[in-house]
């Protein structure tokens, strides 16, 4: 599915959908000209496979906007395939407000690709950016690259190999910025309860903030490693 729209609005439970229930491969979903990306009420776009193909990508390669707002983007496996990558690009800023992004191995044999976003402001309001393997399957790392500040206000980026998973790479937390605020019980967590590595977190940022009650975690409850936590800063602030 390609769009070619400068202007994509989905309101009010509306969804872009790439599936595959049968032994071909979804297609992937792509908006190449997008400059203003929004998801209102419930809205989706997904890619997904059920059986033995593979689901397809999501690429938003030069938009200047996208904004989240009760909605979602996602990419799964419950059968046989692998997932695509999600790789996101807002030149002025990316948002999500009570949303989603997920890239997950739902059961089945199949492995969930990368979460890529690329932005200078990436703000997330009790939203969750999520990579995570239930099945045989690993779930993929999620890289922030090149921002300028990312915030969270009760919101998470997690990787996890939850009980029922089974991986044998780790899926790893990257994030790059010059400021990177946690606040009001936000989460950075790479975590295992599975059998398989929980991944790395690797933060890089002139500035991270942490405040009431948030935390950055790597996590074991399985047959599995923890990750280490790499924090290089220049300056880190702790408050309640």
């Amino acid at each position: 599915i390609t769009l070619t729209n400068q202007q994509l609005n989905l309101n009010n439970n509306s969804n872009i959908t790439a599936s595959s229930t049968g032994t071909g491969n979804a297609g992937s979903i792509t908006l190449p000209n997008t400059l203003n990306l929004t998801l209102l009420n419930q809205s989706e776009i997904s890619v997904s496979t059920s059986k033995k193909g593979d689901a397809g990508s999501i690429i938003v390669p030069t938009a200047q906007t996208i904004n989240l707002n009760q909605s979602r983007i996602t990419a799964s496996t419950s059968g046989e395939g692998n997932t695509g990558v999600i790789a996101l690009t807002g030149t002025e800023k990316i948002e999500l407000n009570d949303s989603e992004i997920s890239n997950a191995v739902e059961k089945g044999v199949g492995n969930a690709r990368e979460i890529t976003l690329n932005t200078p402001q990436l703000s997330l309001q009790n939203s969750s950016i999520t990579s995570s393997t239930a099945g045989t399957g690993n779930a993929g790392s999620i890289n922030v690259p090149n921002s300028q500040t990312i915030s969270l206000n009760n919101s998470t980026i997690s990787t996890e190999i939850q009980p029922s998973g089974i991986a044998t790479e780790p899926s790893n937390i990257n994030l790059t910025s010059n400021t990177l605020n946690l606040n009001n019980n936000s989460k950075v967590t790479a975590s295992t309860a599975g059998i398989g590595d929980a991944g790395d977190i690797t933060l890089t940022n002139q500035q991270l903030n942490l405040n009431n009650n948030s935390n950055i975690t790597a996590s074991t409850a399985g047959v599995g490693d923890a990750g280490d936590i790499t924090l290089t800063n220049q300056q880190l602030n702790l408050n309640n």
